[in-house]
């Protein structure tokens, strides 16, 4: 807990200094800063590998993974739709429907369902599709089991 002096304050800025508070408390509710503020919560973490299955991972989910999903993808899943890939756990947290990330099975990973048009809608929606080579990378990831690197 904060403690100010206000003892030695005259009773004008005591006043001002309380008034200032309750502002800041008031636009902190306002906001939703404090709650969810209307956008869905974000999943429960689970805890991320950093190793591959099988050994050293080539493809590295903060290098390469991260840039393509910011580009992509969290214009609409960065805090505003049911899924997050603002950031690894909140990506393998996957959403309401569930994984999005099979690790080890880029078949069964709805992530890459959507982006290769298999489920609809595909994704990203309303802008272009990610290239092949950039989808190879993903799913390459994910069969490296999709580590936390």
């Amino acid at each position: 807990m904060i403690s100010l002096p206000t003892e030695k304050m005259p009773e004008k800025a005591r006043l001002h200094l309380l008034l200032l508070l309750l502002s800041v408390a008031f636009a902190i509710g306002a906001c939703g800063i404090m709650g969810s503020g209307g956008i869905e919560p974000r999943p429960n973490m689970t805890p991320a590998p950093t190793t591959t299955p099988g050994g050293p991972a080539t493809i590295s989910f903060r290098e390469d993974i991260s840039p393509l999903l910011r580009r992509g993808c969290a214009m609409c899943h960065g805090g505003q739709v049911g899924l997050y890939v603002d950031s690894y756990d909140t990506l393998m947290a996957g959403s309401s429907r569930g994984k999005v990330i099979v690790p080890g099975d880029p078949e069964e990973s709805v992530l890459l369902q959507r982006l290769r048009g298999e489920v609809q809608p595909r994704m990203p929606l309303n802008r272009p599709s990610m290239s092949e080579e950039e989808i190879a990378v993903i799913e390459t990831w994910i069969l490296e089991g999709a580590p936390n690197n």
